[in-house]
């Protein structure tokens, strides 16, 4: 009972920067993802590039 009770007013604080870290890690996670997918993409469109360029014009213009 005494680590719950000590754990409880910890709770408003320490949601706070909990809130703040998983925003920034959330916009973080989605810019990695988003950088990966084009990576991806990008070596996608590589290996068929010299038998598809359009493939490579059609995903410039996403």
């Amino acid at each position: 009972m005494q680590w719950t009770q000590e754990a409880m007013p910890r709770g408003p604080s320490a949601t706070e920067p909990l809130v703040d870290l998983s925003f920034h890690s959330q916009i973080f996670v989605e810019s990695y993802i988003m950088f990966a997918v084009q990576g991806m993409w990008i070596l996608y469109v590589g290996r068929f590039l010299p038998s598809a360029p359009h493939l490579a014009i059609q995903l410039a213009k996403l």
